[in-house]
C-alpha cells in the first residue's frame, strides 16, 4: 500500500515488500499487488492531502509508474484503486477521469500489468453488489482497462449472518457476464464459532473452486499472531490448526489434488483426467515436471 512505502513525500522504501517477495519466490508462491491506490480518506497520507491538484496528479502518476516498474516481472498483477465504492478522495479532488489516468500510468510502468478492481459487500452480504455492477460497467464504458474483478469475502462482519451458497453462486454468475476473471481476493471467516468457520469454508470453497470464472482464492491472513482478526485465522498462535484449516487441507490436498498411477496400453500410452496444476510424472524411474493449464486443456509428456 502507498502509505506503507512512501510515508513521507519522495521517500520511497520497498525493502519490506522486496523481502516478502524473495521469501515467496524461494517457495514458488506467486504474488499479487495490493494495492496501487486506496482512496479512503483515513488511509491517504497527510502530505498527499496537503498537495494542490496539479501536485496531487503528479504524485499519483509517479506512484503508478514507480510501483509497477519496480515489481515488473515479479508482481504483474495489482488492485488498481482499492474499494472505490467506499473511497473517493482522488475522484473528489481530480474527477472521475483520474481512474483512467491511474491505469494509463500503471501500464506505462509495466505494459504487461493486470489491473483488478477490488471491493467488499458483494459476496459478503450483497449490500454493495448492485453498486459494484454499476461501477464496473461505468469504468469499462469509459475505457478503463480493467483486467479482472476482485471480490472480497470477509464473511461475515456482522459476526452472526451466514452467507448462503445461493447468494454467492448468483453474484458470481452475474459478475461472470463481464467475461473477466474473478478472484476471491480477501477470504476470511469472521465468525467467533470455529465450527461455523469450518462449515462456511466447506460450503463456499467448492462454489469458488468450481466456478469457471473464478481463477484464484486468496486467504486474507492465516496465522493468528500476524492477523488483524486473530480469532479468524486458520492457525492459532501456537500454529495448531483450527477446524477450518483442516477442512481446507482436506478439500485442496485430498479432493482437488490428483494422485494417480497406472500402466501404459499396448501403444505405450497412459491417459488420465487431472485437476489443473503442476505435476511430477514418473515412468521407468525417470521423472519430469509438466504444467496442466485451463487454456490448453491437455498436457502431454513423452518419455
Amino acid at each position: 500500500k502507498w502509505y506503507s512505502t512512501e510515508k513521507a513525500e519522495n521517500e520511497v522504501d520497498y525493502a519490506v515488500a522486496d523481502r516478502i517477495w524473495e521469501l515467496c519466490a524461494e517457495r514458488n508462491i506467486p504474488m499479487r499487488g495490493h494495492c496501487i491506490f486506496w482512496a479512503k480518506d483515513k488511509y491517504v497520507m497527510p502530505w498527499l492531502k496537503a498537495l494542490d491538484n496539479d501536485e496531487l496528479r503528479a504524485a499519483i502518476g509517479r506512484r503508478a509508474l514507480d510501483v509497477t516498474r519496480h515489481f515488473k516481472g515479479r508482481i504483474d498483477e495489482f488492485d488498481l484503486n482499492n474499494e472505490m465504492i467506499h473511497g473517493d478522495f482522488f475522484r473528489r479532488r481530480l474527477g472521475y477521469g483520474i481512474i483512467n489516468e491511474m491505469a494509463l500510468w500503471a501500464r506505462m510502468g509495466n505494459p504487461e500489468v493486470q489491473l483488478y478492481l477490488n471491493d467488499y459487500g458483494v459476496l459478503d452480504g450483497g449490500f454493495n453488489a448492485d453498486t459494484y455492477l454499476w461501477q464496473i460497467r461505468t469504468l469499462l464504458a469509459n475505457g478503463v482497462p480493467i483486467d479482472g474483478i476482485g471480490c472480497q469475502a470477509h464473511l461475515a462482519h456482522s459476526y452472526e449472518s451466514i452467507t448462503s451458497p445461493e447468494h454467492v453462486q448468483k453474484w458470481l454468475d452475474i459478475l461472470a457476464e463481464f467475461n473477466l476473471p474473478i478472484k476471491i481476493t480477501e477470504n476470511l471467516f469472521v465468525f467467533q464459532d470455529e465450527r461455523v468457520q469450518e462449515e462456511q469454508l466447506r460450503t463456499l470453497f467448492p462454489i469458488y473452486f468450481a466456478h469457471p470464472s473464478v481463477t484464484a482464492i486468496v486467504t486474507w491472513g492465516f496465522w493468528a499472531k500476524g492477523h488483524w482478526l486473530p480469532h479468524a485465522a486458520m492457525y492459532r498462535e501456537d500454529w495448531s490448526p483450527r477446524p477450518q484449516a483442516l477442512a481446507y487441507r482436506e478439500l485442496v490436498y485430498d479432493q482437488w489434488w490428483t494422485r494417480t498411477a497406472g500402466a501404459a496400453d499396448a501403444a505405450g500410452v497412459y491417459k488420465t483426467r487431472a485437476f489443473y496444476g503442476d505435476y511430477k510424472i514418473t515412468a521407468d524411474g525417470e521423472s519430469r515436471i509438466v504444467r496442466l493449464c485451463k487454456k490448453d486443456g491437455t498436457a502431454q509428456v513423452i518419455f
